[in-house]
């Protein structure tokens, strides 16, 4: 709802009163020293200079709220609407920050307000089910979806909050229909991903949540078969993050239904592939559940220096996540949750570091591509290319070394898998050479000395 949030703003037009303009640059460069009070007291004259200047109302709304004044700011929104009552923007911005202060009972009366003006918003239609969903009105929110899959009935996205009502409702046969209706639509691996880990945080898993998270999985697993060093494109680096964490959503998922073996080969295999911190996470839960103590233990400190990282904080509802582990972690080693455990910190450093052979005499640093490729011949990835990025030239012919590497990461079920990985070659006059691969989480490859 942000994104709409934000482009609803871009597209509100600008005052025709001279004034009423010059005061609303006047808010602007208040704000960018920080005077939110002086922004207010700016944008208050310029729709008191201009009555109809829907965007200086919704701005001085969002600012009044800054200032811990909901009251007066609700009223600066409303009056946004009162401006122009035919602005769809106006009610956009008004009902999302109504849903994001809670007042979800007025949020959908706005939603409702404004549909009725313009009944044809298919985003609308979601976003006024989405926010009856979090006022707990489920019935309310399937019936205005399946009008809306009704007419659109191609729509994955709308096929996914269709099935994820019924479940909330507690109408498991339809939701069980609609999430198979959904994965016949084939849709995108990340829609796929997220609907299977919401699944398995229901609280009774249903089995279709496995073919969901399979169908993740095994779409990014054959679309990573065809990156290449020499014609990646953009997104290609990101598989082996994407590719982890759909490996511990099918594992999670596996957990909840009850299959401890494959889940842990799974969230296992997306532990080590990029140190993932949700599987670790779910790796610690696990192996409670099997009372292995100290292996829980040793996840829950990897999951509380890994999650704060992790990606897609909304899909895998982290807050909530770091929250369950540090309370494990807390039991199983008190004080441990308020502390930061060196140890852990050097041993996921670790995890990344690869000895070499001598490949230079001296001292130097270069930056490169790995591809890296499981196949199912093999009990390991190995690495197919390297490709220098930057540093020294000194080290152009160090890449045929880093092809003898072996890596200790597995494709969970056995498929033919290609990543790309960032790492730097690290010489030194007395500790010889090593690689160190990039931290997947954006830490980023270690300093390169860029002198040839």
């Amino acid at each position: 709802m942000m994104g709409l949030y934000t482009q609803s703003f871009s597209e509100l037009p600008d005052s025709t009163s001279e004034q009423a303009s010059r005061l609303e640059d006047a808010a602007k460069a208040a704000l960018k020293h920080g005077d939110t009070q002086g922004a207010v007291t700016s944008l208050r004259s310029a729709v008191d200079a201009d009555p109809k200047f829907v965007r200086a109302w919704l701005t001085l709304g969002q600012y009044l709220l800054v200032l811990g004044q909901p009251g007066s700011a609700m009223n600066a929104f409303q009056k946004a609407i009162d401006a122009k009552p035919d602005e769809p923007s106006a009610y956009k911005i008004y009902a999302a920050t109504l849903t994001a202060n809670s007042r979800f009972a007025d949020a959908i009366a706005v939603w409702q307000s404004y549909i009725r003006l313009f009944p044809n918003d298919l985003e609308a239609l979601q976003n006024l089910a989405a926010t009856l969903t979090q006022a707990a009105r489920n019935k309310e929110a399937s019936q205005i979806l399946e009008s809306a899959v009704a007419s659109n009935p191609r729509n994955p996205d709308l096929q996914m909050q269709l099935a994820r009502s019924y479940l909330r409702a507690g109408d498991e046969g339809k939701a069980d229909a609609a999430y198979h209706n959904f994965l016949g639509l084939d849709p995108r691996p990340k829609l796929l991903d997220r609907a299977a880990y919401d699944l398995a945080l229901a609280d009774n898993t249903p089995l279709v949540a496995v073919e969901i998270a399979k169908a993740a999985v095994h779409a990014l697993e054959g679309d990573s078969t065809d990156v290449d060093l020499d014609s990646f494109g953009l997104g290609d680096e990101d598989v082996v993050t994407r590719l982890a964490s759909y490996w511990a959503t099918l594992g999670y998922v596996y957990q909840r239904v009850g299959d401890s073996e494959n889940a842990q080969t799974f969230l296992l295999a997306s532990w080590k592939l990029s140190q993932n911190g949700v599987a670790a996470a779910h790796l610690c839960e696990l192996y409670l559940a099997q009372h292995k103590t100290q292996s829980a233990l040793q996840m829950c400190q990897f999951a509380h220096n890994r999650l704060p990282a992790a990606a897609d904080p909304i899909i895998y509802h982290l807050g909530d996540l770091l929250q369950q582990n540090d309370s494990r972690l807390e039991k199983l080693s008190p004080g441990s949750a308020k502390t930061v455990n060196m140890k852990t910190i050097d041993q996921v450093v670790a995890m990344r570091d690869f000895k070499l052979p001598r490949v230079f005499s001296g001292t130097a640093t270069a930056e490169f591509y790995v591809l890296l490729e499981y196949d199912p011949q093999m009990p390991f990835f190995r690495v197919i290319g390297a490709k220098r990025l930057r540093g020294s030239e000194k080290l152009e012919s160090a890449g045929k070394a880093l092809t003898n590497l072996k890596f200790n990461f597995v494709s969970p079920d056995g498929n033919q898998v290609r990543v790309l990985r960032r790492g730097t070659i690290v010489c030194g006059d007395s500790t010889g050479c090593e690689f160190m691969l990039a931290d997947t989480t954006g830490g980023g490859s270690i300093p390169v000395n860029v002198v040839h």
